[in-house]
């Protein structure tokens, strides 16, 4: 099916909703991200535009009472406000001051101002500013507007214009079927109003945005009417701008939501949209509700737009938005830049400010890279070895969808399911005993969710990263080894290892046998590691092969300034995989960034693809999650949770790559949140505990699903 989807888009011909439809639940991630691609460059090239904007909302105060809203409050409800038209001039002053090119306003239906308000407000922005388009007004408030002006629609946007309104920007969309608009914003337009009224304005010869609001409790099938209604429209009018998926946010909602969408739902949303909104020349990657770090990897999946500086957006900010209220200038060309495009400023009628932008936009059949860097990736798909030097060529010239076919290529990627390990971490510092410890261990045993009634298991992580003396490991790991026989102990820490064989006086080969005797299981490369000479680090691994240790190594991603260091990765993984060829008892590799390394996740899904091709098969390639790289500057904050910006990116991982997060600790993370994403990507979770191996139920999948209807039922794997 995919192939015949391509077959038509490559001919030129229209898909049909069906299409879009399978699309959504059966396309392989990466290969709907390459064909979306294609199709993006065929019409923008190269160029992904932005623009420095702010967003005035003038007002909380709303009428109505939509399910899904957070922003809204009543008169007199404690955080409501209303700005004065004044003090509006004011703060868009201070966006002209910055560059601003837009002012884009809209905000609740206030019950006590009249049409006129909205004119003046209007006219007195146009005055002030007569050089910056203003965009505001959704069709809920135009509707608001009317009805209290006994006006029409059109006479209603007529004034508007005169006064001096530029465009709209296409809120309130929401979806448009009735089954669920009944349900999320029974009080707010119709989907046929909201249509009816964009016609209006297309009419009048003004321009507008439009969006859709997913990953509430729409169906893919909802979806699919959604974009149906718009596509006919477009090409009844042609008067849309822009295609503006807007991510739910789930913070203070009246639905019973609590987590936020999946990274790769996001992903595919931008990727169907462009492939089935074929008249549409934009899709915009929305940085606000998205967050920075989906934001910048949907500009491989057919986004070319990425909003733009913002300032001081509040709607999607009052519902958990995690991605703060302004980038500025150099964020967004940064973001644009590292995923291989050319950042373009633009008007909000998507003309280049500067002329000379215009020749970034000129189609582009395909991205393409010399044969060379071609035949080198074949070499990899096939197995072969590459010197440092042919790697990091790859990773610096191929560009990221040349990687992804090559990985599915290889037919590395034929998993049957994502791992975690459910693990108890235990932060040994300084002052730690044996009989501290122990006590923990007892404690955590009756009181883990993971633990199994008869065999009493647990995977214990002796983390060593606030260890900042030598101490002799061997006493705490026999006490932790007593308090949970069953259990499996892992250590954190190579050089706190090597420390611990020293303050006992014994050579590295007999301490590590001695922590085996004493109850280890695995010794875990720690971050803290990396200060270690890369000799010294070997020799312990070579030395706990020959105590029966298993191994986890960890490659990690370093950045010089503000650029991905793509030569250290190509030395440091051409070590690895020469080490890991000889050395048999290293079953994984953690496959992390440095915290203090600033990497996108286009380049670190290209890594990681990269390192899976490079590594011996029988190696698993582990993504913790404290070492996914994370650009979105807040925590979100859910209904019942909070959600680091990281996790967004956990169900693009299993696709690039991963076979695993390896051991998660649930005082970090959600473990149940995790299996979610991780079924998103269309792969079944592993849940590991102890020595226990479980997988969820059928039943509890279907439980789950009927919460959370945004996730796919059925998705094929890579």
């Amino acid at each position: 099916m995919m192939r015949d989807i391509s077959l038509k888009i490559e001919q030129g011909q229209r898909i049909n909703e069906q299409d879009a439809l399978w699309l959504f639940q059966h396309a392989p991630l990466k290969a709907l991200g390459r064909l979306a691609n294609r199709v993006n460059l065929r019409k923008n090239g190269l160029a992904v535009f932005y623009n420095i904007n702010r967003h005035i909302n003038p007002t909380n105060i709303c009428s109505l009472s939509c399910k899904f809203c957070a922003y809204s409050k009543k008169i007199g409800e404690e955080g409501s406000y209303a700005y004065e038209i004044d003090e509006m001039i004011a703060k868009a002053g201070e966006a002209v001051a910055q560059g601003a090119t837009e002012l884009h306003m809209v905000g609740g239906l206030h019950p006590r101002w009249n049409f006129q308000r909205y004119v003046d407000m209007i006219a007195a922005m146009h005055k002030a500013y007569p050089d910056v388009h203003l965009k505001a007004f959704t069709a809920v408030e135009l509707d608001w507007m009317a009805r209290k002006a006994r006006k029409t629609i059109a006479e209603v946007m007529t004034e508007l214009r005169e006064a001096g309104l530029g465009s709209f920007p296409g809120g309130g969309a929401e979806i448009f079927h009735p089954e669920i608009r009944d349900q999320i914003c029974d009080t707010k337009v119709s989907g046929e109003q909201w249509v009816d009224t964009h016609r209006t304005a297309h009419n009048l010869g003004m321009r507008s945005n439009c969006t859709m609001l997913y990953g509430h409790i729409e169906s893919f099938e909802h979806r699919v009417d959604h974009m149906r209604r718009l596509r006919e429209l477009q090409d009844e009018t042609k008067g849309f701008n822009v295609f503006i998926p807007l991510a739910f946010q789930p913070f203070q909602n009246e639905m019973g939501i609590n987590r936020y969408t999946f990274g790769a739902d996001d992903l595919r949303t931008i990727a169907v949209a462009r492939l089935y909104l074929d008249n549409f020349r934009h899709i915009k990657s929305y940085w606000v509700m998205l967050g920075q770090d989906i934001a910048q990897l949907a500009l491989q999946f057919g986004a070319n737009d990425l909003d733009g500086t913002v300032l001081e957006e509040k709607i999607s900010r009052a519902a958990g938005g995690r991605a703060g209220m302004i980038m500025t200038r150099s964020n967004l060309e940064s973001l644009i830049r590292r995923s291989g495009r050319i950042p373009v400023e633009r008007t909000t009628l998507y003309e280049p400010i500067h002329d000379h932008d215009r020749q970034h936009m000129a189609p582009v059949a395909e991205e393409t890279c010399s044969e060379s860097i071609m035949e080198r990736l074949e070499a990899l798909e096939t197995g072969g070895s590459l010197a440092p030097s042919e790697l990091w060529q790859i990773a610096s010239e191929a560009p990221f969808h040349k990687v992804s076919a090559a990985l599915d290529a290889s037919g590395q990627l034929a998993l049957a399911a994502h791992s975690i390990t459910e693990s108890h971490v235990i932060e040994l510092d300084n002052q730690s005993t044996p009989e501290s410890v122990h006590h923990l261990v007892r404690k955590l045993l009756l009181e883990s969710p993971c633990m199994d009634s008869n065999t009493r298991t647990l995977v214990i992580v002796l983390d060593t990263t606030l260890m900042t003396q030598a101490n002799d490991l061997t006493p705490i790991t026999a006490a932790c080894h007593q308090a949970a026989p069953e259990s499996q102990i892992v250590l954190r820490g190579i050089s706190a290892a090597k420390l611990s064989a020293e303050k006992s006086c014994q050579k590295v080969t007999e301490h590590l046998a001695n922590l085996r005797g004493s109850g280890l299981d695995i010794l875990e490369e720690s971050p803290t590691d990396q200060t270690m000479a890369l000799e010294d680090k070997w020799q312990v691994m070579q030395s706990a092969k020959s105590a029966d240790l298993t191994t986890v190594p960890a490659l990690v991603l370093q950045s010089s300034g503000n650029v991905m260091n793509w030569s250290l990765w190509a030395e440091d993984v051409t070590n690895l995989r020469s080490r890991l060829s000889l050395d048999q008892t290293s079953f994984a590799v953690s496959f992390r960034v440095n915290r203090d390394a600033t990497i996108m996740p286009s380049e670190y899904l290209k890594a990681l693809a990269l390192t899976r091709l490079s590594l011996p098969n029988h190696v698993q390639i582990w993504t913790p999650a404290d070492g996914v790289p994370a650009l979105s500057p807040n925590q979100g904050i859910g209904a019942d949770q909070s959600q680091k910006s990281f996790v967004k990116l956990i169900s693009t991982l299993s696709a690039f790559g991963s076979a695993g997060l390896g051991f998660v600790s649930r005082r970090d993370l959600s473990i149940e949140q995790i299996i979610e994403d991780i079924r998103a990507s269309g792969v079944a979770p592993q849940l590991t505990c102890g020595r226990l191996n479980r997988q969820e139920t059928p039943d509890a999948m279907r439980q789950r699903l009927e919460r959370l209807r945004h996730v796919p039922d059925r998705i094929a794997v890579g």
